[in-house]
């Protein structure tokens, strides 16, 4: 089947304009780091990298504590990990809730509403957690869908009016 004169220029065509948008990606992207000076670039990736290696080294103290306490009390494993499963579901719901309306950070009305919402979430999480005997993982993903969808929609519906332009 023979190519068409058309069908190349198309494709030269499109080619051209991805080489285009991908050049401009770059010389913004070359722009916004020229702005930062070479010796914060660096002290930045060795704080990094300090902060990567702090983490790792506190989570696998963690693991090693649990299975020690594991062993020496004969708990099972569910029960060990339903309060870290609960701090990480609750880091996870609240940081991707703030993330959704981090514009709002500095003002004292959003972390007073994020503190009731906090103790509201701890107080029934607490609850299920002490009556529930083993809770399956699955468990956290429509529970924490639903508690970040609420929580964006009434945090921002709280400053829905804060965010529109004042009229005189």
């Amino acid at each position: 089947m023979p190519i068409s004169l058309i069908d190349t220029e198309k494709r030269e065509g499109k080619a051209q304009a991805c080489e285009i948008a991908c050049l401009r990606q770059l010389r913004a992207w070359s722009m916004f780091v020229a702005d930062m000076p070479a010796l914060n670039r660096r002290s930045h990736r060795l704080r990094d990298f300090s902060l990567y290696i702090l983490i790792a080294v506190a989570v696998a103290g963690f693991a090693i504590l649990l299975g020690v306490h594991s062993a020496k009390t004969g708990q099972q494993p569910d029960v060990a990990f339903k309060w870290p499963g609960f701090a990480l579901n609750t880091l996870f719901v609240f940081g991707s809730s703030l993330r959704a309306v981090r514009r709002f950070l500095k003002r004292p009305k959003l972390w007073a509403m994020v503190g009731g919402f906090l103790l509201l979430h701890g107080t029934i999480g607490a609850l299920v957690i002490y009556r529930v005997e083993r809770i399956p993982l699955i468990w956290y993903v429509p529970v924490d869908a639903a508690e970040i969808s609420v929580l964006i929609r009434v945090l921002s519906w709280a400053f829905a009016n804060e965010d529109k332009p004042q009229r005189a």
